[in-house]
């Protein structure tokens, strides 16, 4: 993903492949707020041939850790984005790691990354 500045293009962003898929993943490096209005994502694709709901937690650096639990279920072969904000995850200000985990007893297969934008 590239943005431009002008007549150039001067930002931009790319991230390595996964080469595994599984069932419980952590990121670290999160952020919201602070002085350049950082705003985290975590993107979720299911890789499995059956739908699959997800937790994800936020750890913060210091306090209690928030947590969100998909009301839905994600389909197969598909992805989405959960936005890091106060809507799902209530306090939730500073750094943080994000843990994503995948629930029920047939547990589907999950690919995570972590995207950090500011201003």
């Amino acid at each position: 993903m590239w943005w431009p500045g002008g007549d150039i293009w001067r930002e931009g962003h790319a991230t390595p492949a996964a080469t595994e898929s599984g069932t419980r993943w952590v990121t670290a490096g999160g952020e919201i707020g602070g002085t350049r209005n950082e705003q985290t994502y975590v993107l979720i694709a299911n890789v499995d041939d059956v739908g699959g709901a997800v937790r994800v937690t936020i750890l913060p650096e210091s306090g209690a850790p928030i947590v969100w639990t998909n009301p839905g279920v994600i389909p197969p072969n598909s992805r989405f984005n959960v936005p890091i904000d106060s809507t799902l995850f209530p306090g939730v200000t500073g750094r943080f790691a994000v843990l994503v985990e995948s629930l029920g007893p047939d547990a589907a297969d999950l690919v995570v990354e972590r995207a950090l934008y500011w201003d």
